[in-house]
């Protein structure tokens, strides 16, 4: 966890970036699966459970791309630091992102 707000502090022009392009692009993110998502899931006899966690991951996966540089940046840092492999922590870094802000929708 350090690490992570270490290498967020080096990077606060990209943390900038990211955070103007979720305000600009509102839409892709939390429009796309809410609502291109809901219609078409609640039109099939999928059970209403799995349709909403369905929805809910998909707005976590679209909000996750947009951090998909800085997270980038901090599997580098990482990786090195603990000779782990990059890929490896990036996969972790952007499921837990994507995880958590499923939980918080």
């Amino acid at each position: 966890m350090q690490i992570y707000f270490q290498s967020m502090k080096k990077n606060v022009f990209l943390i900038l970036i990211t955070f103007v392009l979720l305000i600009l692009t509102f839409g892709f993110w939390y429009g796309l699966p809410l609502y291109g998502l809901s219609e078409y899931f609640f039109e099939t006899d999928i059970p209403r459970f799995i349709s909403f966690v369905s929805i809910c991951l998909g707005v976590g996966f679209c909000f996750s791309l947009f951090f998909i540089p800085f997270h980038l940046s901090f599997a580098k840092e990482y990786a090195t630091s603990k000779q782990k492999k990059m890929l490896k922590v990036l996969f972790i870094t952007q499921s837990i992102l994507i995880m958590l802000v499923a939980m918080l929708f």
